[in-house]
């Protein structure tokens, strides 16, 4: 009773925002729906359990945004996938699992059973989040809210919240110095608490006001970010504050007006005022902006999660998936090889080999340490994915009616292999680790699987390994991608581009490539 109270004030203050203040500033066009589009088209390889995709999904989730077909499902099916391997628990800190907790909820998932964990537990351990920064407890109040309260837990994060509250009103991420972030999160818990923490919203609002700077923005930690002006209008509105209130309006600059001149002419935005698009930015200003919306509207606030999104979970695989890569079911029982027990790869090997992707050498032996040719793989590869049969691709030395004219002219035809030159296309040469990487991430985009990395983030990826410099540039992003995806073993001091390819090594990546693009589950 005392929880459907709370959400009928909250509701009923964002209401009365509404019909008296009429506010000039939402009237305006904020361009919500264009970043919406934005984000929508950024979607179809969905991670999870990492700052960028949990909050992706929750803004996406909150903004009813046409995303393609699939993407929750897939985000769901990975949620399950990432706790199932680390047993329930998340690495790092218990804020990323409540994160991920505000996402789940979003799309209408009991945190009591997800994949067979309970995360609300996690949520309940008042200790552990107590020890955190004051986002931890925050956050906490948001999820409880919409999982059915727990008033024991309430009142410890509530009493949290009010015993670190500076003495200017204000809250901070470390020390004693309030930040427009830090302030803006706690009072969009306490928004759920009006009667209980009447006070402590009233100074912490003010001591916002203060904050902001004579354009209308925020400054935190030394830099004027649009990440802070997001923040505090979600607070605003949660409290049911108008963002052109007297109070937010510097030298005739509102909230809104300052959060709009970081933004970009595609929808994105920045996250300081020189410089390009910024994901995290982008995120959180969409939330402010659907805020906005809803606070107009008379619906509930964003984090009000009474009508979570709806997910398809009968979609299989991701959703930018080319209709041609069909990957083939389990055929019954795997064979039993004998020389492959006690692997890293032998889960691939079966794995692979149950679907027919994969064969022995005969007299029940794998021959794990064999070199694969540039025709092998290509072999390995057509089976994979199931890709379509295809006239010649025109190589010299791939003559029709040789066992691998198919599949090398059914690779060539889907654009994933390419000659060696002067029409040629080397079928019996062993396949180097940076040639099979450069296949596989052109399957994998076919996938649908994200295989854009820029020249920093190459170098970033490839650079923990001694010999990174000596990788072809025609590879570098292909190898970028498979190292970060866990696709090519990066178990080695040493990448070795130019080494040869052995069987075992292609079995795993391309189990990896399937597994990360989620066609393993039939």
């Amino acid at each position: 009773m005392i929880r459907m109270l709370r959400r009928l004030l909250a509701l009923v203050l964002c209401a009365a925002f509404v019909l008296c203040a009429a506010p000039a500033a939402l009237a305006a066009d904020t361009g919500r729906d264009q970043t919406a589009s934005f984000l929508a088209a950024q979607t179809l390889d969905p991670t999870a359990g990492t700052i960028y995709g949990d909050w992706l999904v929750f803004a996406l989730a909150r903004t009813g945004s046409a995303v393609p077909e699939g993407f929750f499902s897939a985000y769901l099916t990975r949620v399950e996938k990432l706790l199932a391997e680390h047993n329930g628990a998340l690495r790092g800190p218990v804020t990323g699992t409540l994160r991920l907790c505000l996402a789940l909820e979003a799309l209408g998932q009991e945190l009591t059973d997800v994949g067979g964990y309970d995360l609300l537990a996690v949520v309940k351990d008042t200790g552990r989040i107590c020890r955190t920064t004051v986002i931890g407890p925050a956050v906490s109040l948001l999820i409880l809210n919409n999982a059915g309260g727990n008033p024991a837990c309430e009142q410890t994060y509530l009493r949290h919240l009010l015993d670190t509250q500076l003495e200017d009103g204000g809250w901070a991420l470390s020390g004693t110095v309030a930040d427009p972030d830090t302030t803006a999160m706690a009072l969009q818990a306490l928004s759920f608490y009006p009667k209980e923490a009447e006070a402590a919203i009233s100074r912490g609002v003010a001591r916002l006001s203060t904050l902001q700077q004579p354009g209308g923005g925020y400054t935190a930690w030394g830099a004027s970010t649009s990440e802070s002006i997001s923040q505090v209008l979600m607070a605003l509105c949660m409290l049911g504050i108008s963002p052109d209130d007297a109070r937010f309006v510097k030298n005739g600059r509102t909230l809104l007006d300052a959060l709009l001149s970081f933004r970009l002419e595609d929808g994105s935005f920045r996250h300081l005022a020189e410089g390009g698009y910024d994901v995290m930015a982008t995120h959180q200003a969409m939330l402010a902006l659907e805020s906005l919306r809803r606070a107009e509207e008379g619906l509930p606030n964003i984090y009000l999660l009474t009508d979570p999104a709806a997910v398809d979970r009968g979609f299989a695989g991701l959703p930018g998936r080319d209709p041609a890569v069909a990957v083939p079911g389990r055929q019954g029982e795997a064979p039993a090889f004998s020389d492959i027990a006690g692997r890293a790869e032998e889960q691939a090997i079966l794995a692979l080999a149950g679907r027919g992707i994969l064969e022995g050498m005969g007299g029940g032996r794998f021959e794990p340490e064999g070199l694969l040719n540039r025709a092998q793989f290509c072999a390995m590869a057509v089976r994979a994915l199931g890709l379509p049969q295809a006239s010649s691709a025109g190589f010299s030395d791939v003559p029709e009616g040789l066992w691998y004219s198919a599949p090398v002219n059914a690779a060539a035809a889907f654009g994933a292999v390419e000659g060696v030159g002067g029409g040629r296309f080397a079928p019996l040469q062993p396949i180097t680790r940076q040639q099979a990487a450069v296949l596989v991430a052109r399957l994998a985009k076919a996938c649908g699987l994200n295989v854009r990395y820029s020249a920093d983030a190459c170098r970033n990826v490839l650079s923990q390994f001694g010999d990174w410099q000596s990788c072809a540039p025609w590879a570098q992003e292909a190898l970028a991608f498979c190292c970060d995806r866990g696709i090519l073993d990066t178990g080695e001091a040493d990448l070795c581009p130019g080494e040869a390819v052995t069987r075992a090594e292609a079995a795993r990546m391309f189990f990896a490539l399937l597994d990360e693009a989620l066609l393993l589950e039939n």
